[in-house]
């Protein structure tokens, strides 16, 4: 490590006082990976398979997405598999330049953010799904959870958003940090109402069970068909 520029974990730097003030322009050649975002850098095959994977769903999505006409369900998903990967684009060319902090804010911000469409998507679902069961059965109305938890979801990714600006955009370590906080913050938020939501989904299900008034007729035929419970059960299992 002598030969490389350095920093130690209470922040004393020793080196090329050029790269310590820039580490930006550091090198695996000139630094050590204390001077990069992380001490690790990004298998290289991990991430093209990751990046490849999120690419294939993107393409499934667009198809199913087109042929079932779902277009509010289908955008939210297809700009999340696109912030997918690119985050993981992001972390391949980390790979080579592990010390680019553009490259680091590229994997950080995408792969923070695209989870908050997933999520979108998911809330869009419920509403169908109380139509389909029956929307007696429901404590509320299904257009209730879909404006409220969409709204958390648009709260979120404003918080995300913000943060993954400031962050992008600071000029010092303290302004940097505080857009990260401002991300981790929309991160706490968006997992918190997921988890309520969560409670939501719970409760409806219950309702379902239990209740003794009849399920909606219309859509008898669907509810027991296997690929709408393979639908339920992926749903519940969506992070």
């Amino acid at each position: 490590m002598s030969n490389l520029t350095y920093v130690t974990p209470n922040g004393e730097g020793f080196g090329n006082a050029t790269l310590l003030l820039d580490p930006t322009l550091c090198t695996l050649q000139t630094c050590d990976l204390s001077m990069a975002s992380f001490l690790y850098i990004p298998n290289l095959g991990g991430n093209a398979f990751y990046a490849a994977i999120f690419g294939a769903f993107f393409c499934a999505q667009l198809a199913l997405g087109i042929k079932g006409r779902v277009w509010g369900y289908m955008g939210a998903m297809l700009a999340g598999l696109v912030l997918e990967v690119i985050g993981y684009v992001g972390r391949i060319m980390l790979n080579s330049s592990p010390f680019s902090n553009n490259n680091f804010l590229i994997y950080l911000v995408t792969l923070t953010i695209a989870p908050a469409f997933f999520t979108a998507a998911i809330y869009l679902c419920l509403a169908r799904i109380v139509t389909v069961y029956g929307t007696h059965l429901s404590r509320f109305a299904p257009r209730t959870y879909t404006l409220v938890f969409c709204g958390c979801d648009f709260i979120s990714l404003l918080l995300q958003a913000v943060g993954g600006a400031i962050a992008s955009t600071a000029n010092t370590s303290s302004s940097s940090l505080a857009g990260k906080n401002i991300m981790l913050a929309g991160l706490i938020f968006q997992v918190a109402s997921l988890g309520l939501f969560g409670l939501c989904c719970a409760e409806f299900a219950w309702r379902v069970r239990s209740s003794k008034q009849g399920r909606n007729e219309l859509y008898t035929d669907l509810t027991r068909s296997t690929l709408f419970k393979c639908f339920l059960c992926g749903k519940s299992h969506r992070p």
